[in-house]
């Protein structure tokens, strides 16, 4: 009886040669993908990416390298709340899970902060002008606003602009770092005293004809 159920000639035997097939390439597959490729790729095996932000460039490198990452800077920016050389932002992000020797993709701030050219046309956009068109104009150019330092004048009149101590001139170009506090000289309403009034009351009277002696 049992030797007939093997023999294709069968309909159990064409069944249970059927089953014996898929069970063993089922097992095949199994053990491929569940036991071969875990052994001999690491499959099962991530690294959690560090956080780099605000991280010196050279020490996310060393840091990625000793946790079998590489980091591969792609690009250069400027922000002011990072640190100059510092991770700005990174691809995977912190916290991805990823396998062994994944490229970390980072772009690093600048290591300098960029200048802009002042000269007697951007220098009119802030100076001779109101202190509300000044106050407009200064983050247009790339600067901020220093200290606003009242003096005799028209009043909110922009008289003079105040650059590291220096006051700038329209007769001179000059660099300026990015995000430089420019002070601000502004009239405070009050006459300007660059000249001395004297009272008519004060002056010496002329000579009379009685008075002028001739030799």
């Amino acid at each position: 009886m049992l030797k007939k159920i093997f023999f294709v000639e069968s309909w159990w035997g064409c069944l249970l040669h059927l089953v014996i097939i898929l069970a063993l390439t089922a097992g095949s597959i199994w053990g491929f993908f569940f036991v071969y490729l875990p052994n001999t790729t690491n499959h099962n095996e991530t690294i959690r990416v560090p956080n780099l932000e605000n991280m010196d460039v050279k020490k996310a490198i060393h840091i990625l390298d000793k946790q079998g990452l590489r980091c591969v800077p792609q690009d250069t920016t400027f922000s002011l709340k990072h640190k100059l050389g510092a991770v700005v932002n990174q691809q995977p992000e912190a916290g991805s899970l990823v396998k062994a020797n994944r490229h970390i993709y980072v772009t690093v701030n600048r290591n300098d902060f960029p200048t802009v050219t002042v000269d007697s046309v951007r220098l009119a956009r802030i100076r001779r002008t109101s202190l509300t068109q000044a106050k407009h104009e200064l983050p247009l150019l790339g600067f901020g606003l220093g200290e606003v330092i009242e003096v005799p004048g028209f009043k909110n009149f922009v008289k003079e602009c105040i650059a590291n101590g220096d006051t700038l001139s329209p007769s001179e170009t000059v660099e300026l770092q990015i995000h430089t506090k420019i002070d601000l000289l502004v009239g405070n309403g009050e006459e300007e005293k660059d000249s001395v009034v004297v009272s008519v009351d004060t002056l010496p009277l002329p000579p009379t004809g009685d008075d002028i002696d001739i030799p």
